[in-house]
């Protein structure tokens, strides 16, 4: 999970280039790519969206992913728009120390 970044990019990557092109929205011809992913911040159930570009606050497999859409020149094509890299974050609570 905390190295997912190359897996998320080749297969946005390969998803647009694919036959599922055709679906694509007329505005810029590039799908939304939404990114869900575990929030200890957050109390188990409640979930928050955000931008992929915001600060990945620790979590590795958030920075993985948002360094190689910028590596491959995917990250400046999905934020250009505001709005075309977007986070959901689900609530996991913190993880302390089970009694």
């Amino acid at each position: 999970m905390n190295e997912s970044g190359d897996a998320v990019a080749k297969a946005y990557r390969q998803y647009v280039s694919s036959a599922a092109a055709a679906t694509r929205s007329q505005d810029d011809g590039w799908p939304t790519l939404v990114i869900l992913h575990d929030e200890m911040e957050l109390a188990p159930g409640q979930l928050k969206l955000g931008p992929g570009s915001a600060s990945a606050k620790g979590h590795n497999g958030l920075k993985s992913m948002q360094q190689s859409l910028q590596s491959t020149g995917l990250g400046g094509r999905l934020t250009a728009k505001n709005g075309k890299f977007l986070r959901v974050g689900f609530g996991i609570g913190e993880t302390g120390g089970v009694d």
